[in-house]
């Protein structure tokens, strides 16, 4: 991979952009066309039956979440006979703080989608980290509840693969990459009836029985 060249009057060359944007292609390339497919196939699947699609993450994977519920919101809605139904949890303030400081940070998307979640609808989860554990915590109970599918791969993929079913995975090579740098994962739930779980992981799905 290039090195990323800086210098003291400007940390922002030329060179360092070029190398910036060389790594970003390469690591593009490591994306898999089948499993991003997949996920179309799951999010179409979803607005043609009316799901809710939930979002979440935390501190830059949660404007990720807003930015994507935005995207479905509007540019994959507008002018269609279905309209995606999506809803970032990272957007209610009042009820992510109250959350995270008369309970726990761990729950502040789990309980949202305690009170919102059903069979069949769909969570995307993104993380830099693999390892946070409000992220997990929501996976799990969408495990119970609804279908689950990681989008990008963590930096600790093992820890995020036990919450879904299957992946899309996009890692950078430097050994010092930090864990916001080294990947980035998104998980998607749906509800569904005990789906057997993939090896391979970053995007995820299981059906609840009452799905049936």
């Amino acid at each position: 991979m290039p090195q990323l060249t800086t210098s003291a009057a400007n940390p922002v060359t030329a060179a360092y952009a070029s190398g910036y944007l060389e790594k970003l292609s390469a690591l593009l390339k490591q994306l898999e066309p089948r499993s991003i497919e997949a996920v179309g196939a799951l999010l179409h699947r979803a607005r043609a039956e009316g799901r809710q699609v939930f979002l979440l993450g935390n501190g830059g994977s949660a404007a990720l979440a807003s930015h994507i519920a935005v995207d479905l919101g509007k540019g994959c809605s507008r002018g269609r006979a279905k309209r995606f139904r999506v809803l970032a949890l990272t957007d209610n303030t009042p009820w992510l703080t109250a959350l995270a400081n008369d309970l726990s940070y761990d729950e502040v998307f789990s309980e949202q989608l305690a009170c919102h979640a059903q069979a069949g609808d769909v969570v995307i989860a993104i993380s830099g980290s693999g390892n946070s554990k409000n992220v997990l915590k929501a996976l799990e109970l969408a495990n119970r509840t609804i279908y689950t599918w990681n989008v990008e791969r963590e930096r600790d993929p093992a820890t995020l693969e036990r919450a879904g079913t299957a992946a899309i995975p996009a890692r950078t090579s430097s050994p010092a990459a930090s864990a916001r740098s080294r990947a980035r994962s998104a998980a998607a739930s749906r509800s569904c009836c005990a789906a057997p779980r993939s090896t391979t992981s970053s995007t995820s799905t299981s059906r609840s029985r009452a799905a049936r």
